[in-house]
């Protein structure tokens, strides 16, 4: 599946992550997502925190990075883990695919100049009529 299609699909699926603590939802800005490579994020379980996260296709078919900063995100400036990173790719298992899945990944928090990394949780976006 190539970017083109990607970026289609995208325009009208949010890309929703659960199954770990925090949950994820992206919400993308109609035609501005695709002319500037932003989208936003939303964090939190009782309280939201929203940023805009920075869209990027990887030369890898089918796969990009959803890169940003959580400003005032409290739990995330006590671990010093305010950066996240979403990677999503179209290589997905057949089990996933017949649950309606687009686009399978993982999030990660962390922070860029320490370079600590850990995975918080799984991140999909179904397909249209799903």
């Amino acid at each position: 599946m190539g970017s083109r299609t990607l970026r289609e699909q995208m325009v009208y699926e949010p890309i929703i992550g659960r199954r770990l603590p925090w949950d994820c939802i992206s919400r993308r800005r109609s035609t501005a997502l695709w002319i500037r490579p932003l989208c936003q994020m939303t964090s939190g379980g009782t309280k939201r925190y929203e940023t805009i996260g920075h869209v990027t296709f990887t030369k890898l078919e089918g796969s990009m990075f959803i890169t940003g900063k959580f400003k005032q995100d409290s739990a995330g400036k006590q671990q010093k883990m305010p950066h996240f990173c979403l990677f999503l790719t179209t290589n997905i298992i057949d089990a996933d695919f017949y649950r309606g899945y687009l686009l399978t990944g993982m999030v990660e928090r962390g922070n860029r100049k320490l370079g600590i990394w850990e995975s918080t949780h799984y991140a999909y976006v179904k397909r249209e009529g799903y």
